[in-house]
């Protein structure tokens, strides 16, 4: 495996040194099971993004 780097750089500010990140269990809307959510949120502007909205959960990750 290589030594990947993972750049998060905020959509709105541009900020790419100020994060913070939560992760909390969720019902999911369409399942109707509790999954793993994960909040990344910019300190500089304050805006909130949800990982889950641009990745994929590995299948062997799931809520026990």
């Amino acid at each position: 495996m290589v030594n990947a780097r993972l750049n998060i750089i905020c959509g709105n500010c541009g900020s790419k040194e100020m994060f913070t990140y939560n992760i909390v269990e969720e019902m999911d809307d369409d399942t109707e099971e509790l999954i793993r959510v994960v909040y990344v949120g910019c300190d500089n502007c304050h805006t909130i993004y949800c990982l889950n909205d641009y990745a994929k959960q590995f299948a062997n990750n799931k809520s026990e």
